[in-house]
């Protein structure tokens, strides 16, 4: 296991509503939570570039930063007009 993996396992029993010895249940409310990356008591720090590459979302300033510096003019104001 690597050092986030194993960080992760430690939240997952940590913040799981039904925890077993062997760790999160999997299977409440929490542990979905943490699954799509949505729980509410779950801040992740961790490179913008590591975040998108394990499909964690980016938060609104970052990702419209993202995107400001993707956009070519064209695509921010709809194409060309002739």
């Amino acid at each position: 296991m690597g050092q986030f993996e194993l960080g992760m396992a430690m939240v997952r029993a940590w913040l799981c509503e039904q925890p077993t010895q062997q760790g999160a249940c999997g299977h409440c409310a929490s542990c979905h939570s943490i699954d799509v990356h949505a729980h509410a008591d779950l801040c992740v720090l961790m490179p913008e570039v590591d975040m998108l590459e394990r499909g964690w979302p980016l938060s609104e300033k970052a990702q419209s930063e993202i995107d400001d510096k993707n956009a070519s003019p064209a695509k921010k104001f709809g194409g060309c007009h002739a």
